[in-house]
């Protein structure tokens, strides 16, 4: 048995440990891991497992370890804050060893993950990589540009489908919307507005802007096809001293288009809506209505094509109908999974495959140095 404990050591930060429950003492260790230690998947406390072909590889990251009666480690922490705890079980049966793979004895299994992971997503998304696996993995996909990185480009090398998951990529809405600015109805895309708002829920590691905007930055690369620039972010922290909880994004495109993403954990209403203003006409997505999600907008303004006093500045202004295309909704979680299926059996690109990932987490990385630099605007 054993009892987990939870305590907030900054207010930021959730510190997790655990009592061992057991009737005599684990002799415990505490031992302190440098990076680019070696190690052999077969050798526990010095003493040989006997295993045909042990994993050999050396720490990424530092850590701290404690052993219980010498031996392996139970539980650790690494330099990035990523904490692992063991528990055996006399019971466990792992199944005949494969000779013919590389092999980590269950002492070492919890070192080897602090050794060789930031993240909890890293250390899973990288170690089915590694496997052989196929990997769908919930965005944003890390927390550092390096991580993505090396994530895409172990998928290459392994020949394996990594997909991230921008769910709205894969709704009826956007798919629409993406449908209606490709058909030109709208003219060229100006400026796109995106709100995402509501009271809560708030983060204690991330600030809004990892956490919100990532669904808007995915609606407005993937349906606009706008690319972007640069990126300013002027961040608040209104009940929190440490975390963001409303920021203004905006991305300065190709072609003079812009794009703002405007996100928040303080507001009393809740919003999710997309508007998109082209030359001919506009467009609003609002995802919480239930029956016109999509709504395109006969209006526009057309400037005068030469003026040279500001009286002769009259712009004329168009208002026509507003049209609701039906939609053929469906699961987006569902649409996605079969999506990946699909792109395993068939070998195809995903939508929403690693490089938009990385993508999205560079992005959000000079969102960070853009706040850092009081709303600076940082080239991407």
């Amino acid at each position: 048995m054993c009892t987990r404990v939870f305590w907030n050591d900054s207010g930021k930060e959730m510190i997790v440990g655990r009592t061992m429950d057991w009737p005599e003492s684990t002799q415990p260790i505490w031992i302190v891991f440098p990076r680019g230690t070696k190690r052999d998947g077969g050798m526990l406390a010095g003493h040989s497992l006997g295993l045909a072909n042990p994993l050999q590889w050396e720490a990424t990251y530092g850590s701290l370890g404690v052993s219980v009666y010498g031996l392996g480690t139970v539980d650790g922490i690494n330099e990035h804050g990523l904490a692992a705890h063991l528990l055996f079980l006399n019971e466990a049966d792992f199944g005949p060893v494969d000779p013919t793979k590389p092999a980590v004895h269950a002492g070492l299994w919890a070192q080897y993950l602090l050794d060789s992971a930031a993240t909890v997503g890293e250390a899973l998304a990288k170690k089915a990589l590694d496997a052989g696996k196929h990997v769908l993995i919930e965005k944003p996909m890390t927390a550092k540009v390096e991580e993505a990185e090396e994530l895409v480009a172990l998928a290459k090398k392994k020949g394996k489908v990594l997909m991230v998951d921008h769910t709205f990529e894969y709704t009826a809405g956007v798919n629409k919307m993406k449908e209606v600015i490709e058909s030109g109805i709208l003219g060229d895309v100006l400026y796109v507005h995106c709100s995402r708002l509501n009271l809560g829920i708030f983060q204690r590691d991330i600030n809004v802007v990892w956490d919100l905007a990532p669904h808007d930055i995915s609606i407005i690369l993937y349906a606009t096809g706008l690319k972007p620039k640069s990126i300013r972010t002027v961040g608040m922290k209104l009940l929190h001293p440490k975390v963001e909880d409303a920021a203004f994004v905006t991305l300065k495109c190709d072609g003079n288009a812009h794009a703002v993403v405007h996100v928040s954990w303080v507001d009393p209403l809740k919003i999710r809506k997309v508007s998109v203003v082209g030359t001919k006409q506009m467009l609003v997505y609002d995802d919480l209505d239930p029956l016109s999600k999509i709504q395109i907008y006969d209006k526009g303004v057309d400037n005068p094509p030469h003026y040279d006093t500001f009286g002769e500045f009259l712009c004329s202004y168009k208002y026509g109908d507003i049209h609701m295309p039906r939609l053929k909704d469906a699961e987006p979680l569902s649409v996605m999974c079969r999506h990946f299926l699909e792109c395993i059996d068939s070998g195809a690109t995903p939508r929403s495959d690693g490089e938009s990932g990385l993508r999205m987490v560079r992005l959000l990385a000079a969102s960070d140095a853009s706040i850092a630099a009081n709303g600076a605007e940082i080239k991407v």
